[in-house]
């Protein structure tokens, strides 16, 4: 079984051999838009670059993004984007290099013969990360969005990205459809040029008549529009996964707790810790959800660790003589306990796939062709 194989249970070892993957394409912008721009930027992409290189280099894109949006690089952008409103300029040009990037690694690995189970699970793998991020990164920018409403937003992007993985597990095939994940980030990016040229404060400033900000106003639009669109993978299938989800639910639910408390006595520094950690802990489900699919590994659906890590979470904010401070140091070891998790899910599948294909994270297998699967 390999090295990758220690301490890993497995429905189907032999499924990282019967490597399936088919998308459907839908959108409209990918076939206006979308694809002729790729056809443009393919050829900046050396070929001999490995693909996986270039849908890692891509979510530095996102990332960079994330930290403009929320404050962390250059401060809140409720305070510094009125006189610097060419940090919304970044956030989009990051976002651009993302989803330019995502979509150019399939089309690098047809290039160079490295399509495979890896290549999909790199690519799905940290989709899962900017999936929370980007719309987390929005919601942050903008003070006036209530912090139930973004612990929300985070929460419906990892259930629902773990449906979407759930029906390719079923499948074999991703479907895009005429609104996707490609039309939301254009609009994003198109949005935050918006807001570059036209100012923070027309975005973020309540209008007299409904007491509300344009950015509240586009939510109240963009919300709604998401979960209708999030649920179809759950209607296709009869919500034969409700335990699976109830399951992951049970256990997010604390650290949205703890979130919405914290955030109540200790202010905004609360929701990105907590936003963020719920996201990843989200992530850690579609890891495994993809390696299930991909490689075999049994799939959990319940994680005790998780488990207990929210038990000490949910008592470091109910019993009233722990100080804040140590609330914040039990989040933080469960952040960093949930992304040493992500890493090993990482490096497992890496290994896995090295040691029954002889695909490493940057080469093709030795012998390989070129191929037309993505």
């Amino acid at each position: 079984m390999g090295r990758a194989s220690i301490m890993e249970t497995y429905e189907d070892p032999d499924k990282v051999y019967r490597y399936e993957y088919q998308a459907e394409n839908e959108s409209l912008v990918d076939r206006w838009i979308l694809k002729h721009w790729w056809k443009l930027t393919i050829r900046l992409i050396p070929l001999k670059m490995p693909a996986n290189l270039v849908s890692m280099i891509g979510n530095l894109g996102s990332w960079f993004s994330f930290l403009v949006l929320s404050g962390v690089l250059f401060g809140p952008l409720s305070r510094v984007s009125r006189e610097k409103p060419w940090l919304f300029g970044l956030a989009a040009l990051g976002l651009l290099l993302y989803q330019t990037l995502d979509a150019l690694d399939g089309i690098q690995a047809r290039r160079t013969g490295q399509s495979g189970p890896l290549g999909e699970f790199v690519d799905h793998f940290f989709d899962s990360f900017n999936v929370f991020l980007l719309p987390l990164g929005f919601t942050l920018a903008f003070f006036d969005v209530p912090s139930w409403l973004s612990l929300f937003i985070v929460f419906l992007a990892v259930i629902f990205d773990w449906a979407e993985l759930r029906r390719v597990k079923e499948t074999s095939t991703i479907h895009f459809g005429k609104l996707s994940s490609e039309e939301a980030q254009l609009f994003l990016i198109l949005f935050y040029v918006l807001v570059w040229l036209t100012g923070y404060s027309f975005w973020a400033t309540p209008l007299t008549a409904l007491n509300l900000s344009p950015v509240l106003l586009m939510l109240c639009v963009l919300v709604p529009t998401g979960f209708a669109l999030g649920l179809n993978p759950l209607i296709a299938f009869r919500f034969k996964w409700m335990d699976e989800i109830l399951a992951e639910t049970a256990t997010l639910a604390p650290i949205a707790v703890w979130t919405l408390v914290m955030e109540g006595k200790t202010g905004r520094a609360a929701l990105v810790v907590g936003a963020v950690l719920l996201g990843f802990s989200g992530s850690r489900f579609a890891g495994d959800l993809l390696r299930s699919r991909l490689l075999g590994v049994k799939n959990p659906h319940w994680y005790a660790d998780m488990l207990i890590l929210d038990l000490f979470l949910v008592l470091s904010f109910s019993l009233g003589f722990i100080p804040a401070w140590l609330s914040f140091l039990v989040a933080a070891i469960y952040l960093a306990w949930v992304l040493a998790m992500l890493g090993l899910q990482f490096q497992r599948a890496v290994a896995r796939v090295h040691d029954c294909l002889g695909m490493g994270l940057f080469s093709a297998p030795v012998g390989s062709k070129k191929t037309s699967t993505g």
